[in-house]
Order: C-alpha cells, then sequence, then structure tokens
C-alpha cells in the first residue's frame, strides 16, 4: 500500500464552523505504517491523531519538526483491522481562509528490515578500593602427649551454626528504550521517526522473572527502573531483539533499517 489523497481541504460541509477529515486504513501484524500530510497550502498547520480499530487513541503528531507544519506518525501494527486517522486543523485556520486550506495525504506500508540495537552505557560506577587482606597467623604446634600421660575426653554440647546468610538485596537498573524507523537511513532518531506500540519486555538473567514491561508511546520511547539480583535482558519480541543490560543501565536505540515496499 502507496496511497496518496490530493486536494484535500478543510472547508465544512453544510457552513459547520469546523470541519475535521476522518480516514481509515486497513492494517495487519507485523507491518509498519506511515500516514503524513503534504503538500500545505500557505497558513495550514495540520494535526494528526491515530486511533486502533477500537477507536482508542494511539498517538499522533502535530509538526513533523520545528518549522515544518506537516505532520506524521508510524504505527508498528499488532492486529489485523481498522486503523483511523483524523487530520485537522486545531482551530488555527479561521474560517475566512478555508477555501484556500489544501493538502495531501499520504499514507504507506512498508516491510521492516532487521533491527539493530546501539547501546549508550551511562557512567561507569567508581569501583571501591580493595580491602586490604588479613595476614594469616602463624601455625601452632601440637604438643606431643608424653608416653605416661592420660587422655581426657569431655562431651560438649554441640555449637549453634550460624544463620544463614541471607539473599543479598536487588539493585536498581534504569533502561531507556528508543524505537524508530530510520526513514531517511542516517543512521540516527530524528522527528517524527519514532514508533508507537512496540512491547518492551525486562527480565531479571538471575531468577529468569519478568520485572518490567511497556509500551513505546508516540515518539518510540519507553523508559523505566527494574530492581534485579543480576543484569538486566531485553526483548522486544516483535524486533526480535534480545539484549542484556549490565547493572549501571542504559540507553538503548532500537533502528528499523527501511525496506522495499511489498
Amino acid at each position: 500500500m502507496n496511497i496518496t489523497y490530493e486536494n484535500l481541504n478543510f472547508v465544512p460541509w453544510g457552513g459547520a464552523g469546523e470541519d475535521n477529515d476522518f480516514y481509515k486504513i486497513w492494517v495487519k501484524p507485523g507491518l509498519l505504517y506511515t500516514c503524513e500530510t503534504l503538500d500545505l497550502a500557505p497558513g495550514v498547520d495540520t494535526n494528526m491523531i491515530v486511533y486502533d480499530a477500537n477507536r482508542n487513541p494511539i498517538g499522533g503528531n502535530d509538526d513533523v519538526e520545528l518549522g515544518d507544519y506537516r505532520s506524521r506518525f508510524s504505527y508498528f501494527s499488532n492486529y489485523e483491522g481498522y486503523l483511523y486517522i483524523l487530520v485537522g486543523h486545531g482551530g488555527r485556520l479561521p474560517l475566512a481562509e478555508v477555501e484556500n486550506s489544501s493538502y495531501s495525504l499520504r499514507c504507506s506500508m512498508t516491510v521492516p528490515g532487521q533491527a539493530t540495537v546501539t547501546p549508550t552505557p551511562r557512567p561507569t560506577r567508581t569501583p571501591r578500593p580493595p580491602r586490604t587482606p588479613t595476614p594469616p597467623t602463624s601455625p601452632v604446634a601440637t604438643p606431643t602427649l608424653p608416653p605416661e600421660a592420660a587422655l581426657e575426653v569431655r562431651l560438649l554440647s554441640t555449637p549453634t551454626p550460624p544463620p544463614p546468610v541471607g539473599t543479598p538485596a536487588p539493585h536498581f537498573v534504569p533502561v531507556d528504550v528508543w524505537v524508530y524507523y530510520d526513514a531517511d537511513n542516517d543512521h540516527g532518531p530524528d522527528p517524527g521517526e519514532g514508533v508507537s506500540g512496540i512491547p518492551v519486555l525486562a527480565y531479571d538473567t538471575t531468577t529468569g522473572s519478568e520485572v518490567a514491561r511497556c509500551f513505546t508511546e508516540m515518539s518510540g520511547h519507553c523508559q523505566f527502573t527494574v530492581a534485579v539480583h543480576g543484569q538486566v535482558r531485553i526483548s522486544i519480541p516483535y524486533l526480535s531483539i534480545d539484549y542484556v543490560i549490565g547493572e549501571e543501565g542504559a540507553t538503548l536505540y532500537v533502528r528499523i533499517p527501511p525496506g522495499p515496499l511489498p
């Protein structure tokens, strides 16, 4: 799918106060969908909001970047059904000027390439100075009993064993994850390239238990701090990402390279 609708506008029907345009596209799981406004007439500043099949808001975008009033939103689908797109001008266009409010809308579908992870480690903690080992004491010679000495044996009560050492306290590991579709292939995240709705899972490598889960927001970002006994394994199932983070934490940039249209 790579469709462009041209000569659209915000002229209201029947003299209504404000016009918003609704669109819907059919999406399938595992594919990346990007919708954006183009060819804005002078003075037009679009705003885009995207909803899932149940009309729940997923996210949106106002400006692609500072000074660029187009709108763009990318969504990595995890279901099959309709995706709804609302395009409006947010009341920023006077009714007297809506006759010249033309714009275009383009929606495209791509098959993401192999995602890669670029970790950015956090500052390394200052190690503690090593302890000075205690020198061993000199062995004490065992005295030899003379032949005529008698050996007296006394039964003593069994000493109480020390309590077992408790489980080490967990430590806290901060994690930042950014997932982006590298549309311009510059190997870096840019405004409007964030991919929303991607589940990110965190596991304790010592216990194997899941300790956190989040979904990327419209900027492609999710963040959490977990309490673990070992290291943190980050899993992004939809992108086949599995990455282990040390106790100092890290920021992960997950790049989805542009792929050919199916």
